[in-house]
């Protein structure tokens, strides 16, 4: 293995992943006001984003709020979560404060 992957592996190990969906909800929500009150692209940054929970929260909550242009980038330096939150794919406890209907979207 190369040192790179060894580094990479090593991140992917010691990073804790403990996230959900709504997690933080009141920052959540402070943020999406904040946004609205713009009246303009917001470009939002959430790092680390672990499996991309509080990306989709964000999005989620910006779509029902009428926040039509917004931009929101995860990142994380474990690899692994990363390639979970890009297949967007939930299920068990991370989905435990969706309601039904936002669990379909």
């Amino acid at each position: 293995k190369s040192n790179r992957q060894l580094k990479q592996e090593t991140l992917d190990f010691v990073t804790i992943g403990e996230t959900y969906f709504l997690r933080e909800l009141v920052q959540l929500k402070e943020i999406i006001y904040y946004a609205k009150s713009l009246e303009k692209r917001v470009n939002i940054l959430s790092a680390p984003c672990s499996s991309g929970e509080e990306v989709y929260s964000l999005a989620l909550l910006a779509a029902q709020n009428f926040i039509k242009d917004m931009y929101i980038l995860g990142i994380d330096i474990n690899s692994s979560v990363i390639e979970k939150a890009k297949l967007g794919k939930y299920q068990g406890r991370t989905l435990q404060r969706l309601s039904e209907s936002e669990k379909r979207r």
